[in-house]
């Protein structure tokens, strides 16, 4: 054989032997824990703070509060109906919106969506229950003249096992204007999956 010849088949066999040796973890969620600065591998993350979980997986919590924590996307279907001074606008499709869970504040859970709204949980612990009284105000992110305020009413999130859920929200607002002042209430059915943090 032509040492030309010999040299393409090394490469071959060495080429293939190269093709057969990736590095790809296929550990099962939860079973390896992170690194000190918080990081997995490839495809994996660092979902509760101590254990590496499949992209797109969430962990399993200890506490019922911690089921709730991370992001809640809304996916088909989620609409969103407003009433303003008793005329209803048509229903829009909010799926691809989001809101954000986490724990802390004077109760065991704090989400914002429009405002920072303080949550507590039903006794069976698989369904929020917003605080009374909070509200919030901001002007319109297009028109500063147009000013907003938000009473949170009702944002029950209810899950069973933390990873899908659904939403009942319900958020009545005033605004002012230099065109005249008006009330509306906000209401949405969410179907939810959650993104862990």
């Amino acid at each position: 054989m032509k040492p030309r010849a010999v040299g393409r088949a090394v490469l071959g066999v060495l080429l293939v032997l190269a093709t057969g040796c990736s590095y790809a973890p296929d550990f099962e969620s939860g079973t390896l824990a992170c690194s000190s600065e918080g990081t997995c591998p490839e495809g994996y993350t660092c979902a509760d703070g101590l254990t590496c979980w499949r992209s797109g997986e969430c962990p399993t919590s200890a506490t019922p509060a911690a089921r709730f924590v991370g992001q809640w996307d809304f996916v088909s279907p989620s609409t969103r109906s407003i009433v303003c001074d008793g005329t209803a606008m048509p229903i829009e499709d909010v799926a691809g919106d989001y809101a954000y869970v986490e724990e802390g504040g004077p109760a065991p859970l704090r989400t914002t969506y429009f405002c920072d709204w303080d949550l507590d949980l039903d006794p069976t612990g698989t369904t929020t229950v917003i605080r009374a009284g909070e509200s919030c105000s901001g002007p319109d992110l297009d028109n500063p003249d147009i000013v907003y305020t938000w009473t949170g009413q009702a944002f029950t999130l209810s899950t069973s096992n933390g990873r899908t859920g659904t939403l009942q929200m319900s958020l009545p607002y005033t605004y002012t204007s230099p065109a005249g002042n008006g009330s509306c209430t906000m209401t949405y059915t969410v179907t939810l999956t959650r993104t862990c943090s």
